[in-house]
């Protein structure tokens, strides 16, 4: 059986690259277009930081309902019930429990995002990641009290003392973490594309 092969016509081949060379007779986008297209890359390389935090939320729901189920956040969790992980730190007493806690929670969101948001978006995060960090551990905590104040009205982990501890080593320790996940995901990259 023999394949149909387009017939090559150098002349027609030739003039029509001539034609294209030739900018008297290329028809330009509309401005429209062009416009959309520029503002569509703009917002690839440089997303808002709005829409970034959000993902950045997507993915601590996601993270947070992970470490819920083997540790519990304020009187909330682990599945089967009992205490989890915060089993072998509440000997401590409850400010090395918060900070334990809130670095746990948050720890998982960070190491996601640094691995799965796109290199803008973590560019993005890591130009300020003690506010995106703050904004996500405020957006959790507000949750995680409202379902715990509902279902457990005196628990210690209501105590002024245990909430500054687990904000404070959740933001630091998912700052941290995720700017040096985002950074070793860089040099991987980097190095990758250098090898070709």
């Amino acid at each position: 059986m023999k394949k149909n092969k387009p017939d090559f016509n150098e002349k027609e081949w030739l003039n029509e690259f001539r034609s294209f060379q030739d900018p008297n007779s290329t028809t330009l986008p509309k401005p429209e277009l062009s416009m959309k297209i520029l503002e569509s890359v703009k917002n690839d390389l440089s997303p808002a930081f709005s829409k970034v935090l959000t993902r950045l939320i997507q993915i601590q729901f996601i993270a947070g309902a992970i470490t819920l189920s083997v540790c519990p956040q304020f009187g909330i969790g682990p599945i089967g019930g009992g205490s989890g992980l915060v089993g072998f730190v509440e000997q401590y007493g409850h400010l090395v429990c918060g900070a334990f806690c809130g670095a746990f929670f948050l720890i998982f969101a960070a190491i996601f995002a640094g691995l799965f948001l796109s290199r803008p978006e973590r560019k993005k995060i890591s130009d300020n990641p003690l506010l995106a960090f703050s904004s996500v551990s405020m957006i959790s905590f507000v949750l995680l009290s409202l379902i715990s104040l509902m279902t457990q009205q005196n628990h210690h982990s209501h105590e002024l003392s245990f909430i500054l501890m687990w904000f404070v080593s959740g933001i630091l320790i998912g700052s941290l973490t995720f700017i040096l996940v985002s950074n070793l995901k860089n040099k991987i990259r980097s190095i990758q594309l250098f090898r070709y």
